[in-house]
């Protein structure tokens, strides 16, 4: 079965479609509900829900359903508030919509909450979350999102829910504070390591935070939806410190790029296999059509008496049809690359035994056909942001969804590609800590990836300090000297090769700005893409990790 969404415009010719298959077996006579997390950016059409099956070849469709989709408000940002009562609209501003699903009905893949900025939980009970469900919203927040728990008795069960780990504190019970009215009942707790306690109040916390993977995880120990603060002029600092950039209005987004000029492939797409020709090239294929051309037709008759006009003539077709046969073959199959290609780029972020795995892969295309391209398991965000516009039809992509997922597309034409983003979170065992000693500090790094990480390096505040390959095994010790001390390196680090090295100055002004971070580079991203079975032409990437600081 599969579901067809369309986004763009028919009148300005930017039309484009995203068609999500799974594969499933339905008995006869049988009733079976089944889901799809899409994203949708803008209604153009109904989306198309078909269930068809394979006669041998052939496809055949046995049922097509059109979901209309005119109601749905898309764009700009998007708050869950789990919650027993319909108590958070405050956070419903421009820009800014709050749903209020039903705890049972919350996504069985991490993929599912794709476009969702905030999720809240107030006043809940999980008695009936199942385990996927837990896992699903784990992965998340570790991939990126953020979500904030908020006191009462129901917070007690959040032990049990299978979502206690990402609590920022452990909630030991209730507590009444009498010296604070305007606060209500507060839960007590107790913050967990690594936890950020912005606000506390005899010894327990109210307001803690604490970064989980590469999201964040925060705890606000009464309830923000009391009447008693409707009227406190605070509330919107508070969801400010709590929520992060996940309660801001949305920014403008940055209009659509090439794929070539993304800023991610485009140092790839500069080292790719496909180049001109040289000037010497051309100068030998011009000089092996233009001087037999010349010698027939400038050679005196007297000289040759046979060769008459219309023999010349016949001669002078023939040379050029070889020559437009053989620079056909030169240019397009041997000069060129006669085959697609892929080039990929990726990033690996880090922290508490898992990773989030961005990637960009562009799809270049001499031949303009159709490509297939593997990305990895089923549980993975992809998305196609090629550039639409009047001259270059954006085609139609298919994203199948069985062990591993699946795009199949087509290029719009010749010597064009698609960029297509796919988002992952796996296991990754690399840990690292820094510990202070004296006027230096040791840093232990565990690398338990099974893959080397090559020219890694630590960049803590301005000094960047060089640490080589980190190979797959037990922990390693490394002495770091003190900030500004004479063994300190400088904030420069040598990069030969030119993708990672324009890689990292893009990276680079957002890592180690809140603490050290370890940086490195993998020979090959982890789930590494395919096209057609053949891995990238080009590619890099970048691991970062947040170094535990003691």
């Amino acid at each position: 079965m599969s579901l067809e969404v369309f986004r763009g415009s028919e009148l300005r010719g930017t039309l484009a479609s995203r068609r999500f298959e799974r594969d499933v077996q339905l008995p006869a006579r049988s009733r079976r509900r089944f889901s799809f997390a899409a994203p949708i950016e803008t209604v153009p059409r109904p989306a198309v829900a078909r269930v068809s099956t394979a006669d041998g070849e052939e496809e055949r469709e046995l049922a097509r359903a059109e979901v209309p989709l005119a109601r749905i408000a898309t764009g700009g940002r998007i708050v869950v508030a789990v919650s027993s009562e319909i108590a958070l609209d405050f956070l419903g501003q421009e820009g800014v919509r709050v749903v209020y699903p039903h705890a049972e009905n919350l996504p069985e893949s991490w993929v599912g909450w794709s476009g969702v900025d905030l999720v809240v939980v107030r006043d809940t009970a999980f008695h009936r979350l199942a385990p996927a469900q837990a896992t699903a919203l784990e992965r998340w927040v570790r991939a990126g999102g953020t979500i904030v728990f908020t006191g009462g008795t129901t917070a007690l069960q959040l032990a049990s829910s299978g979502l206690a780990g990402l609590v920022p504190v452990e909630v030991t019970g209730l507590v009444e504070r009498a010296g604070l009215p305007s606060l209500g009942r507060l839960a007590g707790s107790a913050a967990r390591a690594g936890a950020e306690v912005l606000a506390a109040e005899g010894g327990l916390p109210l307001v803690a935070v604490r970064p989980t993977g590469a999201g964040r995880s925060a705890w606000i120990a009464f309830d923000p939806a009391d009447r008693a603060f409707a009227s406190w002029p605070g509330r919107p600092a508070l969801w400010r410190l709590v929520a992060g950039e996940a309660a801001a209005l949305p920014a403008e987004d940055e209009g659509w790029r090439e794929p070539l000029d993304d800023p991610w492939i485009a140092p790839l797409a500069a080292h790719a296999r496909v180049s001109f020709p040289s000037h010497a090239r051309l100068a030998v294929f011009l000089a092996a059509f233009l001087l037999p051309s010349l010698a027939l037709l400038l050679l005196p008759r007297r000289l040759v008496p046979r060769l008459g006009p219309r023999l010349r003539a016949l001669l002078l077709l023939l040379l050029a049809a070889g020559a437009s046969a053989a620079g056909w073959f030169a240019f397009n199959r041997w000069l060129f690359r006669g085959d697609d290609f892929l080039l990929e780029a990726a990033r690996v972020k880090a922290g508490d035994g898992t990773a989030l795995l961005s990637r960009r892969l562009a799809v270049c295309s001499p031949s303009g056909g159709s490509f297939e391209l593997s990305v990895g398991p089923s549980d993975s965000r992809v998305e196609d942001v090629t550039a639409t516009t009047r001259d270059r039809p954006p085609g139609s992509l298919a994203i199948g969804l069985t062990e591993a997922a699946t795009v199949r597309g087509q290029a719009p034409r010749r010597f064009q590609s698609r960029l297509v983003v796919a988002d992952a979170v796996i296991p990754f065992a690399l840990s690292a800590v820094l510990a202070r000693e004296g006027d230096g500090a040791r840093l232990t790094v565990e690398n338990g990836t099974g893959t080397t990480i090559r020219d890694a390096f630590l960049v803590r505040g301005a000094a960047i300090l060089p640490l080589g390959d980190l190979e797959p095994g037990p922990a390693l010790i490394n002495p770091v000297p003190a900030p500004g001390g004479s063994g300190a390196r400088g904030s420069a680090v040598a990069i030969a090769d030119a993708g990672r090295r324009a890689f990292w100055e893009r990276e680079s002004p957002v890592i180690g700005r809140s603490g050290p971070v370890l940086v490195g580079w993998l020979d090959e991203p982890p789930m590494a893409a395919r096209l057609g079975g053949e891995p990238a032409a080009a590619s890099a990437c970048m691991v970062t990790l947040e170094v535990d600081e003691r």
